[in-house]
């Protein structure tokens, strides 16, 4: 049976006094280095910084941890089940008392990931229609999460990221091989366009420095 149903989905802006600012992209894209770099940049200024990631480091984190590592199975939509929980959790214990004390909270990812990764685990047909639907599917297992006040994606082609990837010599999850993270490229790409109000696209491919350059100059 089909049914045809149309919604609203709205996503809370901040209204605390503190900035909350994610880092978005496919893994290998050079997040993690930015992020430390937006922090000390934030401590210059005097500002209270808090630094953090998802899927975080409890206990909901870390069950998604052993999935996406492989050492236990879940079907994809139980998957993205957790990681919602997680974010949960992760936006009252964390990140919400951290903005109510007027702190800067950078992420490493955020529920945008849910989309792109998202949309991928669902191993959708590649057409508009049902790219949407399946990206607004996600999206309302977030209804009534606070977003970050501003999303940075970094855009780095996924065969440079696979590289820096492997040489990292760490345990390599679901979603590091070549096929995951183009497929996972593509929707952050269509991610981008299709919420472009929100989301600011960073060249990855850059030096460190210009790619950080072009984080401050929108903040």
């Amino acid at each position: 049976m089909k049914y045809n149903i149309n919604f609203d989905l709205e996503l809370v802006q901040n209204q605390f006094q503190g900035k909350y600012y994610a880092l978005e992209g496919i893994d290998g894209s050079g997040k993690s280095t930015q992020v430390e770099k937006l922090a000390k940049f934030f401590q210059k200024e005097n500002k209270k910084v808090l630094l953090t990631k998802e899927p975080t480091e409890g206990e909901i984190g870390q069950l998604i941890k052993r999935v996406v590592t492989k050492e236990i199975k879940l079907p994809a939509t139980a998957l993205q089940y957790l990681f919602s929980a997680d974010r949960a959790v992760h936006l009252q214990d964390v990140v919400i008392p951290a903005l109510k004390e007027g702190k800067i909270v950078i992420s490493d990812r955020s529920l945008w990931s849910a989309v792109a990764y998202g949309i991928t685990d669902l191993n959708l047909q590649e057409n508009e229609k049902e790219r949407l639907l399946i990206a607004y599917n996600v999206l309302a297992m977030y209804g009534g999460y606070l977003v970050p006040d501003k999303t940075f994606v970094i855009d780095v082609p996924f065969k440079i990221a696979m590289e820096r990837v492997k040489e990292r010599k760490k345990e390599i999850t679901i979603y590091e091989n070549e096929d995951k993270l183009s497929k996972v490229q593509k929707e952050y790409e269509w991610m981008t366009q299709k919420f472009n109000e929100i989301l600011v696209i960073v060249d990855g491919t850059q030096s460190i420095e210009n790619v950080f350059s072009q984080i401050t100059s929108n903040l």
